[in-house]
This record gives structure tokens, sequence and C-alpha cells, in this order.
């Protein structure tokens, strides 16, 4: 099992920090408790936000894990926010695109976001709108979600369960954490490996 601070990942990896769908304070007061024990201020390289943060409160709480934050509007993001709709990154190996995702028809489908994938040239792409993670390879494309982090309620569930995402790249291999708390304040992660083709 792996948790910050209790397990060595490697010297030469990077780490990548991935949430999204927080809407602190409109639907959730905070990030929970259980999860800011585990984030570590200064660890990630870059902080990746898919969208809807919907506040200065939550933006305020990722800068002080990180300053390199890259954020797509979510369609409850303050419009006076120049948050991009959708942005592309480099994590080692891979070009990475971030997308909100609300603008998929419909939502979540792995055959929309791979195509818009296609079209950014990238070899992983993330997006939220579902409040609910997931991880999955369409059309060879790594398909990332982080889930809500504070598990706020969407239109589409009302019961979400908080999660968010790590990203550790070293050289074409990716291992993505998912963090999910569950009862009883009980954080579960579990683990996929995606390795680079070509």
């Amino acid at each position: 099992e792996f948790l910050f601070g209790h397990t060595p990942m490697g010297d030469k990896a990077t780490y990548v920090l991935i949430v999204g769908d927080l809407f602190v304070p409109s639907r959730a007061l905070d990030v929970p408790e259980e999860f800011k024990k585990i984030l570590k201020s200064g660890f990630f390289s870059q902080i990746l936000v898919t969208g809807n943060l919907c506040g200065k409160e939550a933006y305020d709480y990722l800068r002080t894990l990180g300053n390199n934050i890259v954020i797509t509007r979510g369609e409850f993001d303050d419009l006076s926010k120049d948050y991009p709709v959708n942005e592309t990154t480099y994590i080692g190996a891979f070009k990475v695109g971030l997308y909100h995702g609300h603008q998929s028809i419909p939502l979540a489908d792995p055959e929309f976001l791979s195509v818009l994938a296609i079209q950014q040239g990238v070899d992983i792409f993330i997006s939220g709108g579902t409040h609910k993670s997931s991880v999955s390879v369409h059309n060879s494309i790594l398909l990332l979600n982080p889930g809500s982090t504070t598990g706020a309620y969407s239109a589409h569930s009302v019961a979400n369960k908080p999660s968010f995402q790590v990203l550790e790249v070293t050289g074409r291999v990716a291992n993505i954490f998912t963090y999910t708390l569950e009862d009883k304040g009980n954080v579960v992660v579990t683990k996929s490996i995606h390795e680079k083709s070509g």
C-alpha cells in the first residue's frame, strides 16, 4: 500500500497532483482533513486542476502545496478567471492534455475524450465533470479522471466519494495512484501502471 511518508518512490520520479470539481465553498466547505494529512507541501512538480475550483479558498489551499498550478475552466468557475478550456503540459516523456469534461457528450464518453486527445497529440488525457475517479485506456490514450476532491454532489450523482490522483512518472512509465475517502474516514489507495507506447 502506498502512502506519503511511508514508502520512498524513487529519486528520479516526477510527481503530479491531479484534482478537480472541488466546489469550495458552494457545495463543500473544504478539502477533507484526511487528504490534507496526506498531501505534502513542495512534493509535487505540478498540480493539474480539471476545473470547478469555484472559490479562492480552494486555489489558496492548492498554492500551499505547490506553485506550478495548471487549471482548466469548469462550467461553474468564476468567469473573471482567465482559465482556458483546455491545456497541455509535459510530464517526463508524456504529453498531457487537461480538460474539464462537462462539454463531453455523453459525459465522460471515452471515444469523445480520446478523439480530443488525438487532436491535441497527447499521450495522457485528464478530464473531470463526473465527480467519480477513473483510470482507463482508449485508442492507446491513457484517460484519467480524478473525481471530486471534496466529494461534491453533481447533477448526475448526489453521493460522491472524495478522491484525487497522483501521477508518478519515471521515463516512459506512469504510475497512477487514486486516493478515495471511504466510510469512517479510511483513505483507500489503488495503483495502476501505464507504459508509453512507441
